[in-house]
């Protein structure tokens, strides 16, 4: 449907204030489907929770399709395949007993036992309780295209939403429990993390640019370069931020809109969630191995100019991203925030990187979803 036909459709929930609309929308991308996730279900409750965390920040000439969109969303969704049932009630004596089974269910394979403790997680744990009882374990899954670290992370925006989201992305997570990040050896000693990520040699395509095949294509990369990096969390949060922002900048179009924008919400999300510093940096700085030797072109140039962007507060950045259809430009623009925010010596860089996401699909045929007039 276009905006004509949302408005038209869902008058009722657009006139409520954001909160209601929110919890309406988590209400109904709550619900895991019956078969596997394609992309867009597997993204939807992270796209949700990235269009949420951005909307405060959207000016009002742009606030009411940004609502828009978000309420497209939620109707694609419904209409993307039939809906789970609920789960079978669990029973736990604490979160902390809650997070260890649902664990143990995600490495069985066990879908509906891992729906079960989600559900039951999903009502009761905070997004600090899930991030610290379950992010070490999803941290270095590969499953679910390693998307589970940014439902945590995201978590962290909206924690009122966030946790109700977990049951279909643990479902997937469950459906492929086996490829996870090696991390022997890795993050023990005291080099800059950035300079292993920029030393990354182009080892060309592998046979897809899924996220598990390019982790496995960098895996001996990895093991080369990253036992010496240093565990410095804040410093590892800088440099793949920095070398996913300049992949985005230096390199070609090819992996713009979606391969150069993981490099930075993947990792980014794994340094997030307050893990155990070694395995953070070891599970990220792998990932972003990953990435540069599968889709890198070129060596990299830390001191290339940026050319002047979109300005120092981003706001045309939220505001087009927000009514942006695509998951990817709404998580990459928070993302880049988020390390401008961090990082903000380099603020010019993150925001130049999500500028040029944006130019590159203001090149691509217009979906049309504003053009209907009523």
């Amino acid at each position: 449907m276009d905006a004509r036909e949302i408005r038209h459709r869902y008058a009722e929930q657009l006139s409520w204030p954001d909160d209601r609309l929110l919890a309406w929308a988590a209400a109904d991308v709550a619900v895991p489907k019956v078969d596997p996730a394609d992309s867009f279900v597997l993204h939807a409750p992270l796209e949700l929770l990235a269009r949420a965390a951005l909307l405060p920040r959207v000016a009002a000439p742009a606030r009411d399709g940004a609502r828009e969109r978000l309420v497209a969303l939620v109707d694609a969704y419904g209409r993307a395949g039939a809906g789970l049932g609920p789960p079978p009630p669990a029973d736990h004596a604490s979160v902390g007993d809650a997070c260890a089974a649902l664990v143990k269910a995600v490495a069985a394979g066990d879908l509906d036992d891992a729906d079960r403790h989600a559900a039951w997680l999903g009502g009761r744990a905070s997004a600090a309780e899930l991030r610290a009882g379950l992010g070490p374990a999803v941290a270095p899954a590969l499953g679910a295209a390693a998307h589970g670290s940014i439902l945590l992370h995201l978590m962290g925006h909206v924690p009122g939403l966030g946790p109700g989201l977990l049951r279909g992305p643990v479902r997937e997570l469950a459906r492929q429990p086996g490829p996870v990040v090696p991390v022997d050896g890795l993050a023990t000693g005291s080099s800059p993390l950035v300079d292993a990520l920029v030393a990354v040699p182009p080892l060309g395509s592998p046979a897809t640019h899924f996220i598990e095949p390019m982790v496995r294509h960098g895996r001996a990369t990895a093991a080369t370069l990253l036992p010496g990096v240093s565990d410095d969390v804040a410093a590892a949060r800088r440099a793949v931020g920095r070398v996913a922002a300049w992949s985005m900048l230096q390199e070609g179009p090819t992996h713009v809109p979606y391969g150069w924008t993981h490099a930075l919400t993947i990792p980014q999300a794994v340094l997030s969630l307050g893990l155990e510093p070694r395995l953070a940096v070891a599970v990220a700085g792998s990932q972003a191995v990953g990435f540069r030797a599968s889709m890198g072109s070129r060596a990299l140039d830390p001191t290339a100019p940026v050319a002047s962007g979109p300005g120092p507060d981003g706001d045309r950045l939220v505001a087009d991203a927000s009514r942006h259809g695509d998951a990817h430009v709404v998580k990459y623009t928070l993302a880049a925030l988020d390390a401008a925010a961090d990082d903000p010596g380099c603020s010019d860089l993150y925001l130049a990187a999500a500028d040029r996401l944006q130019v590159w699909w203001r090149g691509q045929p217009d979906d049309g979803f504003f053009t209907g007039t009523d």
